[in-house]
């Protein structure tokens, strides 16, 4: 059986395609920017240009796909 591959830990520049908010609408393509180890922040922008943060335990509910370049 196979498994589609998810993120465990976030790597700094590599995509990820994150499913849509709610299961609605389409997934988008988000770039790792940067890592906050002390507050378990995760900093990231979309390819619309759209910048946010999300906590490492919102991360691994999430479960974005890495896309391979």
């Amino acid at each position: 059986m196979a498994t589609e591959k998810t993120a465990g830990r976030p790597i700094i520049g590599r995509r990820y395609r994150m499913p849509p908010p709610y299961g609605i609408g389409t997934a988008y393509t988000v770039t790792v920017d940067a890592i906050d180890q002390r507050r378990g922040l995760i900093a990231m922008h979309c390819d619309q240009g759209h910048e946010f943060r999300c906590a490492r335990s919102q991360w691994h509910c999430i479960q974005p796909t890495p896309i391979d370049d």
